[in-house]
């Protein structure tokens, strides 16, 4: 058998306490164990596994993403809070946190197991380990009680819920189908280091939101002012209908949205893509698409089929993060 060490070695102290020794320096450390009882015995009782006999430790080196520690870092500055839930030993994430200054030691989610216990230790805690797939999700849906944006990132399918439910689901190219299926964006090149261009570009459209609505509503405010005071006065209301088209659209619509060609749009939509940046499953990138091939016919498909390979090279994983 071959599993986590807080498993297999439940009766074997010694050995547990080398394995959290292992773990603590970064490692990935698992558990070979040999047993004579039968697969069927194990499944209905599952405690037994604890009766066999440990053979030997795999040790598995992790490798941190280089850019990894200045991304976080930026985040930071940014005022986003980044939370790690890893299924590994906390021991373990206890060591990659330190590197990355994101605390000092990892909770062990196992032991909670209530949305109350999850809750207080959120507002305590931003590093988590033995995190099952489950919780990740009610991780998710908690934060989005207290009213924050969440975004989860992920390449596993053990992720795939939490992404799917959070309000930004972020999947590496590498990912498994099922998680980059329920993802809003597949980051194609699986670098980290192109989050904070994510976060740049949101806060881009939502400024641009916010320019509009101001421009609607002095518009609106304008109209009304001016509606109450030929209804006091007994005036003329001064524009017709047919007029207040134009001006709506002279003062509100063109310096809100300058127009610019489809085929110019999504040029400049996809060329972010095709640099290896990022593909979104949003509408906008669906329209894209079918504008860009019918345009340039068979070039953009030979392209798009180049990025999928690059996508697939395999990857150092990176954490969950919400």
């Amino acid at each position: 058998m071959l599993g986590a060490p807080e498993r297999l070695l439940a009766g074997h102290p010694a050995a547990l306490d080398e394995a959290h020794v292992i773990a603590s320096s970064g490692r990935r450390t698992l558990v070979l164990s040999r047993t004579d009882l039968d697969a069927d015995v194990l499944v209905d009782e599952p405690e037994r596994v604890r009766e066999a006999t440990p053979a030997c430790f795999v040790i598995l080196e992790e490798t941190l993403r280089p850019e990894a520690a200045a991304t976080l870092a930026y985040f930071a500055d940014e005022g986003v809070r980044v939370i790690i839930m890893s299924g590994d030993n906390p021991h373990t994430v206890s060591s990659i946190a330190r590197q990355l200054s994101l605390g000092d030691e990892a909770l062990d989610a196992s032991t909670l197991t209530t949305d109350d216990e999850l809750t207080a230790a959120l507002a305590t805690t931003s590093v988590f380990g033995r995190v099952a797939p489950e919780q990740k999700q009610r991780v998710v849906a908690l934060l989005q009680a207290q009213g924050r944006s969440v975004a989860m990132t992920g390449d596993g399918v053990n992720d795939a819920m939490a992404i799917k439910d959070a309000d930004l689901g972020i999947a590496m190219g590498n990912a498994t189908p099922a998680t980059r299926a329920v993802s809003r964006l597949v980051l194609l090149d699986s670098r980290f280091d192109r989050m904070p261009e994510v976060l740049l570009l949101g806060r881009r459209v939502i400024a641009n939101v916010e320019r509009v609505s101001n421009l609607f509503l002095s518009k609106t405010v304008y109209g009304i002012i001016l509606a109450l005071f030929t209804a006091i006065f007994a005036w003329e209301f001064p524009f017709l209908p047919r007029q207040l088209t134009p001006m709506s659209g002279e003062g509100v619509s063109s310096p809100a949205e300058p127009e610019v060609p489809e085929a110019t749009s999504c040029r400049r939509y996809l060329s972010i893509a095709q640099a290896g940046a990022f593909w979104s499953t949003s509408p906008r990138a669906a329209s894209c698409s079918r504008t860009r091939t019918t345009t340039d016919g068979p070039s953009i498909l030979k392209n798009r089929r180049a990025a999928a390979r690059v996508s697939l090279k395999p990857k150092s994983s990176a954490p969950s993060v919400a």
